[in-house]
This record gives structure tokens, sequence and C-alpha cells, in this order.
């Protein structure tokens, strides 16, 4: 559940950096359309447009095919990056 995926990310980012994420879910398989749905959600827009010191993106996907050919896709999108004091 959450804990253990909570503790995966903490095990993973180094002490210093910051780790976002963002999880969503699509029932088609067309990759524009779901660059554009990233693009426009304000959490998604962020992670993309990331800069810093040591950025490190990630994308993972899962496709689940269902009876009559109904898809669910879900992508994770994410990134770590070196926190700097302002």
């Amino acid at each position: 559940g959450n804990a253990e995926f909570q503790h995966s990310i903490k095990n993973a980012v180094p002490e210093g950096h910051t780790f976002k994420g963002f999880p969503i879910q699509f029932q088609h398989l067309n990759s524009e359309k779901m660059m554009i749905s990233l693009e426009k959600a304000a959490t998604a827009a962020d992670i993309l447009n990331s800069r810093g010191d040591q950025v490190r993106f990630a994308l993972r996907a899962r496709i689940i095919v269902y009876a009559e050919n109904f898809t669910a896709v879900w992508v994770m999108l994410a990134v770590r990056y070196r926190s700097t004091d302002n």
C-alpha cells in the first residue's frame, strides 16, 4: 500500500533531494493524447519542467487489457532532483 510506496521512495531518494510523482490513468493507447493530458495537468507539467542539479526523470506505464478490448493504462511520471537553499 501507501506505506510501502513511501518507504521505497525514501530508500531510492538520496538525502537532500526532492521527489515528485504524478499517477494518472487512461482508457486509450494514444500516446499523443496522453502527453497532451500530462502537459495540461499542473503537477505533471511542473514535473516535466523541472530544472536543477542532478535531475532524474522516470516514467512507468502498465497496460491492463480487460474483456471486449477495454484497456486501462496506468502511467506514473516522476522526478528527483537535489534541493537547493534559496
